[in-house]
């Protein structure tokens, strides 16, 4: 189960079923990091949209981009 944080606090948008993490959103899901300004979880789908300063961090490699897609299901961007 992926891991979201942030400086601000989280907001869980029941119906769609997403959470919305701003300020250092960090998501941490089996060795890989995800940062950015703003990040969108999709539980249902375990997609998670990154938008702004966008880090990706996973073994070893860094990625900066304004914008990223994550699929947690099958671990790809």
């Amino acid at each position: 189960m992926p891991e979201l944080s942030s400086i601000e606090p989280i907001e869980f948008d029941e119906e769609a079923q997403r959470l919305v993490a701003r300020g250092d959103a960090r998501l941490d899901f089996d060795g890989t990091r995800l940062q950015a300004d703003r990040i969108t979880y999709y539980q249902e789908f375990g997609l998670a949209d990154a938008d702004g300063n966008v880090q990706i961090n996973r073994e070893g490699y860094r990625l900066l981009a304004e914008r990223a897609t994550y699929d947690t299901q099958e671990s790809i961007f």
